[in-house]
């Protein structure tokens, strides 16, 4: 079987892209922040083939995973999971960190915040910075009606 013909070249080739490749939509959240693929599956022309020895055939419905988010794809922290172990695996902003509000969903950036008491903003925005403006600017207005009430 050709390489570019196994059922997981696919997605051995996303995980080396994200990692090493700058242009990659999702490179700063992987490659960006020091998330490495292991010497043995970035072998030049055994590295693929180490990876199907060492991760096995994907169940269907599941999808490769790092058990430590903060660590790079090797044999010993990479799973095949399903999407809601996956999920639950994700890294999420801390309230006070620039991207409060704000997760990716696909190639959309999504806002999500209590603009009042019983208000929930939600809106998605092609671009990072388009969300980040939205949300300063709601942040602002929420922030100035609260000063409002306390004069």
């Amino acid at each position: 079987m050709l390489v570019k013909n196994h059922p997981l070249y696919s997605r051995f080739l996303s995980m080396r892209d994200r990692c090493r490749n700058p242009n990659h939509p999702f490179w700063e959240d992987y490659g960006g922040r020091g998330i490495t693929v292991c010497d043995r599956w970035m072998l030049r022309g055994q590295g693929f083939w180490n990876f199907v020895e060492d991760m096995g055939p994907c169940p269907e419905g599941l999808t490769l995973d790092r058990k430590d988010n903060d660590k790079g794809y090797s044999p010993d922290n990479c799973r095949w999971a399903t999407p809601k172990i996956q999920y639950r695996n994700q890294r999420h902003p801390k309230i006070n960190s620039p991207m409060r509000n704000i997760s990716k969903q696909c190639r959309l950036w999504r806002l999500q915040m209590l603009v009042r008491p019983n208000e929930q903003f939600s809106a998605r925005y092609e671009t990072l910075q388009e969300a980040l403006d939205v949300r300063d600017i709601l942040e602002y207005e929420r922030d100035f009606l609260r000063y409002q009430q306390l004069i």
